[in-house]
């Protein structure tokens, strides 16, 4: 079973999709339960054609109006209709969890965390690719933390500024890997993308 955390469209440009794609590919293999979650009210299920046949996918969605739009993917699809902080699903219940845009607009990232370790089971993956804030010191994370409170309000919760790497470090996964990516996207372009891995 694979969980999905999110795909969202305003930034799937073609590096990152890319870069998401090989990730499924070797952290969540060939069948699982993928839950998907949006934000930014954009959520349609994009990312649905980049994971492997016969995944089991389960899209987490608390947005009622995407839903028409994720079945349009996959009519087979069973839409959790939930907030990413509260995943209607039992411990340790799926294999892997993807998340894609998700950590940056979550009221409560550090919970969202929580629960996806929760659902997890013992070794499961969590496959994320998430803009990040700019290195501490930089002209960019200056600016980042400057235009955050529009931003926020702007975007619908979305934070520039925040230290997604620092947060995936301290929640307690056994074992955290990333790579870095820069995209041609104003303020928000540092990315992350990687793998977080529950203790066996």
């Amino acid at each position: 079973m694979i969980a999905s955390a999110c795909a969202t469209e305003f930034f799937a440009c073609s590096e990152s999709l890319r870069a998401l794609r090989e990730l499924v590919k070797r952290g969540v293999g060939t069948n699982g339960r993928i839950r998907l979650r949006t934000h930014l009210s954009v959520g349609t299920g994009l990312n649905r054609v980049y994971l492997p046949s016969g995944v089991e996918w389960l899209p987490l969605e608390p947005e009622v109006a995407h839903h028409a739009s994720i079945l349009s993917r996959d009519p087979g699809a069973t839409i959790l209709s939930a907030p990413a902080e509260a995943i209607p699903l039992g411990d340790e219940s799926v294999d892997a969890v993807i998340s894609s845009l998700v950590l940056c607009s979550v009221g409560e990232p550090d919970r969202v965390l929580k629960e996806i370790l929760r659902v997890l089971k013992p070794g499961g993956c969590l496959v994320f690719l998430e803009h990040v804030a700019a290195p501490r010191g930089t002209l960019l994370a200056r600016i980042q933390t400057l235009v955050q409170p529009v931003w926020t309000w702007l975007s619908g919760g979305c934070h520039p500024d925040r230290e997604t790497g620092r947060l995936l470090r301290q929640t307690g996964f056994a074992l955290v890997e990333w790579e870095e990516l820069r995209l041609p996207v104003p303020i928000v372009s540092p990315h992350l993308f990687g793998r977080a891995f529950k203790k066996s």
